[in-house]
């Protein structure tokens, strides 16, 4: 016998859910994605920041070795705004630009500003002047600096961008 015909109520089917029901679990659902979404990128600006200064570093400690071994001045011209930088061997007066060192940033990298347009390194290995670059990824910033007394380049901690 049917429990629904012991009472006198009439019975319902209780088989599915309500609109509403759906409806907040859909919009529970889309928070929690979008909170994943924006985490997730700025995991990814953040590492594409670092990775970016890692390599700026190791071509500017290339350029210092290559300048100091082969009596050569090496440049490194940025592109100001944009995701790249060249590197060239200066001659008297001019620069012979090197196969293949046109070096692109991570996506979403970019050259935010610098103290100078260009770094070179003497003969000596040193830089020719001190020099602060600043690279830009999303709401995050990290600044390199070079110094002329031993050629050192160090980067800052990642800080965010105002």
């Amino acid at each position: 016998m049917n429990t629904c015909q012991k009472v006198s109520k009439p019975c319902k089917n209780n088989l599915g859910f309500t609109l509403i029901e759906l409806v907040v679990v859909l919009a529970l659902i889309s928070i929690a994605g979008g909170v994943a979404l924006v985490s997730t990128t700025r995991i990814t600006q953040r590492r594409n920041l670092q990775s970016a200064t890692l390599t700026l570093q190791a071509d500017l400690r290339q350029m210092q070795r290559l300048a100091l071994v082969e009596g050569r001045r090496y440049q490194l011209v940025f592109r100001l705004g944009g995701n790249s930088y060249v590197i060239g061997i200066m001659g008297d007066g001019w620069i012979n630009w090197m196969p293949n060192t046109t070096v692109y940033l991570p996506n979403g990298v970019t050259i935010d500003r610098a103290s100078t347009a260009s770094i070179h390194y003497t003969q000596r290995g040193t830089p020719g002047d001190a020099f602060h670059v600043y690279l830009r990824s999303g709401p995050y910033e990290q600044k390199l600096t070079g110094t002329v007394s031993g050629g050192r380049v160090e980067a800052s901690e990642i800080d965010t961008w105002r």
